[in-house]
């Protein structure tokens, strides 16, 4: 095949030739036989694509094409060359260079403008710094004017193609978060960094939940603190979401935790309090007489651990008489359509039940989805829980800046906050603590227990206990299966790999079957390390846990930080179901 590639390129005349033998490399099985290609024909085959597209392209000075982003697609077969350098090419990137400084250019003639750059480096072999390249300038255009384009798409498609590693998406990211030269970027450019990231990287299977995220922690602390100080208010709200939602998630220990809060929450506590002056107060006391108001503060509705053991505290309560004589219950959404978008029919369950969904930031978010104000959206929120009179509010995701905004302003006469995992949570205006489960803290915690709902436990048990018989014959009968089930980070520490190496290595007939999504690489690195058995060994992705649930026989429960609901609705389905856990 590729001997017969290289006659073809030899005798390509013309650039509509060329168009359609370069589509060739936007198919996985090229990709697929390249890997296995000699490096002398795969330098052979490169040196004569180079040629032509240098004289059929290049000199001809054709590159205003639709068709040019197919082009970049020969990066499978680029990669990693040793090739010799090329004084045309060089002077291709130089002059680019000086263009997009210029920034007189139109969206779609400043990515032509970056993929001819990307092509150059690409047929030199510099294929990191062509990645590394096109994304610093990408990622400061706002998202919202690439839509049409065909940008995104083409992107998407080609991180899908290549494994392109995030470690090249992070260096470019650390480029442009480099204090002096993000400060030199308009708020808009600095916001679709954080965008980009978010909507586009984030979402990218290979990088969902990478511990690598951390990485970039030294550089947006440093650029956190730095917006307060310039009187930078939303930005820095902005950013401590983003801190939030690329750290938080990867914790696995309470001092983690007690860190982030010292570092993060308390850094922002005094600028939101001095702020606070400047609003009006909230009522001093809860009322007297009549019916008092609950409110609860909702990042957004979606079918989460933290929800399904609100709605069934919820539906109990709101069954109750004698609490509904005495409350009523509010909820109010922050509108975190960044971290993605509410679930109407979760919703409509809250409404059934008799609880008002009071959402006051659609208007702001009709403005700008992706770049809206967070302020403007907490000062809505705020005045309308002061409107509402709300006597008693109730805040369970700690660390977000909307939510420690409204802590630290105070919104009523008591505020109290549900832990759903952090108990190091420590921010003025907490009047009480509460949980539904015990860890240990420095801080006291009010427990109480939530009767979960059947539907959360055993829904359509008779149909899923069908398709968990249906997965287990891909194992013979006697095969004991182990696994866990939640987000992979939990697993992806040497004491608890360590451990399944053991219990495996004791146990032939035992299989691993880790169900979750997040840092796949990592914990293939540490299966080799611990020597497990990489043919008993399963990456699941995303399962229903109520499949799995019965698939699994013993759980093994993750530490240093255990599962949570999970771990419950395993237990709940049925007899020979076994949980192990570390002991403390």
């Amino acid at each position: 095949m590729i001997e017969s590639l290289i006659t073809k390129f030899k005798v390509c005349l013309n650039r509509y030739e060329l168009d359609e033998l370069i589509k060739i490399f936007s198919q996985q099985d090229t990709y697929t036989v390249l890997l296995g290609v000699s490096v002398e024909l795969k330098k052979e085959l490169a040196s004569t694509i180079r040629e032509r597209i240098i004289t059929l392209i290049f000199l001809e000075g054709d590159i205003a094409d639709k068709k040019y982003r197919e082009y970049l697609y020969v990066y499978g077969l680029f990669e990693g060359l040793d090739l010799e350098p090329e004084e045309l090419l060089d002077g291709y990137t130089s002059l680019i260079d000086q263009y997009l400084q210029s920034n007189t250019f139109e969206i779609v003639e400043k990515f032509l403008l970056l993929e001819v750059r990307a092509l150059a480096f690409i047929l030199q072999g510099k294929t990191k710094m062509a990645i590394r390249g096109y994304l610093e300038e990408a990622i400061k255009i706002d998202l919202h004017q690439l839509m049409g384009t065909g940008v995104i798409e083409f992107l998407r498609g080609f991180f899908h193609f290549f494994p392109i590693s995030i470690e090249e998406v992070l260096e470019a990211m650390r480029h442009n978060l480099e204090k002096n030269r993000y400060f030199l970027l308009d708020p808009t450019a600095r916001r679709s960094i954080f965008c980009w990231a978010l909507h586009f990287f984030w979402l990218n299977p290979r990088f969902f939940y990478s511990p690598q995220w951390s990485e970039l922690y030294p550089f947006l602390k440093i650029l956190f603190i730095e917006h307060f100080k310039r009187n930078e208010l939303d930005e820095a709200m902005y950013l401590q979401f983003f801190i939030t939602v690329t750290n938080a998630s990867l914790f696995q220990t309470q001092e983690q935790w007690s860190v982030f809060n010292q570092e993060i929450i308390k850094t922002a506590e005094p600028f939101y309090k001095e702020y606070a002056k400047t609003l009006p107060l909230c009522k001093d006391k809860i009322r007297p007489m009549g019916k008092k108001i609950i409110g609860i503060l909702k990042e957004r509705a979606v079918a989460n651990s933290p929800y399904k053991v609100e709605l069934s505290l919820l539906k109990a309560l709101m069954q109750d008489k004698q609490f509904t004589q005495a409350y009523d219950v509010k909820i109010y959404m922050m509108g975190y359509v960044e971290h993605g978008f509410d679930d109407l029919k979760i919703i409509k369950r809250y409404q059934e039940l008799g609880i008002e969904v009071v959402n006051v930031v659609k208007p702001i978010l009709s403005k700008s989805i992706y770049y809206h104000s967070h302020l403007e959206k907490a000062l809505a929120i705020r005045d309308k829980i002061l409107k509402d009179e709300v006597d008693i509010l109730i805040f369970s995701n700690g660390c977000y800046d909307i939510h420690d905004f409204l802590m630290v302003s105070r919104c009523a006469p008591k505020q109290i906050f549900w832990s759903h995992g952090n108990f190091q949570y420590d921010l003025e205006g907490v009047d009480k603590r509460i949980s539904h489960f015990e860890r240990e803290s420095s801080f006291s915690y009010e427990k109480f227990d939530v009767v979960m709902l059947e539907e959360f436990h055993k829904p359509e048990e008779e149909k899923n206990r069908t398709l968990a018989k249906e997965i287990r014959k891909r194992w013979s009968e006697d095969t004991v299966i182990l696994g866990s089930i939640g987000r992979l980070i939990k697993m992806d520490n040497d004491e608890y790999m360590s451990t399944i190496a053991r219990i495996m290595s004791e146990n032939p007939n035992t299989i691993y079957l880790a169900c979750g999504a997040g840092n796949e690489e990592s914990l293939k690195q540490k299966i080799i390390k611990y020597d497990i058995p990489q043919e008993r060994f399963f990456f699941e992705g995303f399962v229903n846990p109520h499949v799995y649930g019965y698939v699994i026989d013993v759980y093994l429960n993750t530490f240093p930080e255990p599962g949570g609901e999970s771990v419950n609705e395993f237990l709940n389905k049925g007899e020979n179901k076994y949980v192990v856990s570390l002991e403390n």
